[in-house]
């Protein structure tokens, strides 16, 4: 066995030896290499090691993500606070090797540039358009901003430099592609597009409802008019017909009334495409109650 060949057996081991989905923190690793590579009698260097992970990512036979350490890791390997994210190393599995290189060339690129954006703060990203402008140098072209990696690349907005939203690409992190993740972000956005859904359907319902209850304040205002009117002449007429035009006023509307609101109760049941419809009728101009209930009986039919 070649000197080459000890050195990445040693560096599988060391990678292989993972604690977190993320895999290992790549100083942990080349001191790992370091350390049995002294070990076993081979002199190696920083630089040595390096190389040989970068063969490894070239060949697509390990990985390379961005992670977040704990503050116990972070002090354990003297690394500081303010570090942020930093990379990790992972094997890559025979079906994700041939996976990686199958993507077309542009994808590979994408994923090798990323790889070498180190800002702490910003790890493995870099804005849409500076992306497609490197790939467009390194001789690529056509659609260079809607590059898809299943599982590795993910499109993002978030600030950069005095732009408070650019779209980004970004190399995802390794729970973020596990079961569990997705699974809990499919139920969040299922949720988030639940409460979105009742909120714009209670919108809806409440702008159908507005002109109704309008009506009903307009016949309500009208019928305390007439009856205040009626007091002030109550004098001029005998008992028996104040009390009889008394009762013409107070149910002169009450069919309306009535069905008006027989709507907003049904308002409140009908199929999203028909509140919809009743909404805009109902908007242009007030209709009799007539004729909305009319239009709701062919509707539901």
């Amino acid at each position: 066995m070649t000197i080459d060949e000890k050195l990445w057996t040693i560096l599988l081991d060391a990678i292989k030896d993972e604690v977190i989905v993320a895999g290992v923190p790549i100083s942990i690793v080349e001191t790992r290499v370091e350390e049995k590579a002294v070990a076993e009698g081979i002199s190696v260097d920083k630089s040595q090691i390096d190389l040989m992970i970068q063969k490894g990512l070239d060949e697509w036979l390990i990985d390379k993500t961005p992670e977040e350490l704990t503050g116990k890791i972070m002090r354990e390997i003297g690394i500081p606070f303010e570090s942020g994210f930093i990379w990790h190393l992972k094997i890559l599995t025979p079906e994700k090797t041939k996976f990686y290189k199958s993507l077309k060339p542009e994808a590979k690129a994408l994923i090798r540039l990323l790889r070498e954006q180190n800002d702490p703060r910003r790890m493995g990203i870099l804005p849409r358009e500076i992306a497609a402008q490197k790939l467009e140098q390194l001789g690529f072209t056509g659609d260079l901003t809607n590059i898809d990696v299943k599982d590795t690349i993910e499109t993002f907005g978030s600030s950069w430099g005095d732009d408070l939203h650019v779209w980004c690409y970004g190399l995802m992190r390794e729970y973020e592609k596990t079961e569990e993740y997705k699974k809990w972000r499919e139920e969040m956005e299922e949720e988030s597009f639940e409460r979105e859904a009742r909120r714009y359907r209670f919108t809806e319902e409440i702008e159908t409802i507005d002109p109704i209850y309008g009506r009903l304040d307009q016949l309500a205002e009208r019928q305390g008019e007439d009856l205040d009117a009626l007091e002030i002449n109550r004098n001029t007429m005998d008992e028996s017909e104040y009390l009889r035009k008394q009762k013409e006023i107070e149910t002169r509307d009450a069919i309306e009334e009535t069905q008006w609101k027989q709507i907003i109760m049904m308002v409140y049941e009908l199929p999203f495409d028909t509140l919809i419809d009743i909404r805009n009728l109902v908007w242009k101009e007030l209709p009799t109650p007539e004729f909305v209930l009319e239009f709701l009986e062919k509707k539901l039919k």
